[in-house]
This record gives C-alpha cells, structure tokens and sequence, in this order.
C-alpha cells in the first residue's frame, strides 16, 4: 500500500514535469517557427487564376482602384488572344511583413510554337490587395 510521502512526491514529479514541459514548449515554439511566413492569401491565388484564365474581372477584383484611363488601357492589353496555355501554376512561398505580402509562384506555360517554358512570378500585396507582380 503506498504511503502518504510516496504518494506527494509523485504528485509533485508529476507537477514539477508538467510544469517544466509548459515553459520549454513556452520557450522553444517561437524559435522553431517560421516567424512572418505565411501561406498562399486568397487574393494572390485569385490575381494567380485570373492571370492563367485571362479573366479580366477577377483581376480587377484584387487590385487597387486606378483611373479610368489607366484601366482602359490595361484590359485592352490583356484582351488580346493568349497564345500560351498554362501548364501549371505552384506556390513556391510568401512572407508578411505589417500590411506587405509577398507571394512567390512558379509559372510553367506551353506556347503555340516552341517548347514548354519556366517562369517566376512575384506577386506584392498591400493590404490584400496585388499592386505589383514582375
């Protein structure tokens, strides 16, 4: 039969270990993450498929509200026929820094003449919403 000492000393292992357990994890979770990574954001992955899709509303729908000069000018150019299709279209990775988002994604397209070709697309989101992709 345990005793009373046997017993008080194994509730206070066991105190003293979880306890222990609580400040290492405490500890050690912030220096093992990825601190500012994120994920792929909703609206990079929309600027992403309206970009394959050639889908001009959805564009519109993560960028910034410009002139309508500017507008103009910018669905003009992207209403030509597209003489690639997209291969595949993968998320390499991002990171935030306050209201910046960067996304990186990786571009594979098969023009209508000529091998497949291998591109990388940087996309720079303020507050949700794409103002620069090179």
């Amino acid at each position: 039969m345990p005793t009373r000492a046997g017993i008080l000393r194994a509730a206070g292992s066991l105190l003293l270990g979880a306890l222990m357990g609580y400040v290492l994890t405490a500890f050690a979770a912030p220096m093992l993450m990825d601190v500012g990574g994120t994920g792929e954001t909703r609206q990079a992955r929309d600027y992403m498929l309206g970009f394959v899709q050639n889908n001009n509303e959805m564009l519109a729908s993560v960028t910034p509200g410009r002139d309508l000069v500017q507008r103009a000018v910018r669905l003009q150019a992207e209403g030509a026929p597209a003489s690639f299709k997209t291969v595949s279209l993968t998320f390499v990775g991002g990171r935030t820094i306050g209201p910046l988002t960067f996304q990186a994604y990786a571009v594979e397209i098969r023009p209508t003449s000529g091998p497949d070709r291998f591109f990388p697309l940087m996309l720079t989101l303020f507050n949700g919403k794409v103002v620069r992709s090179e």
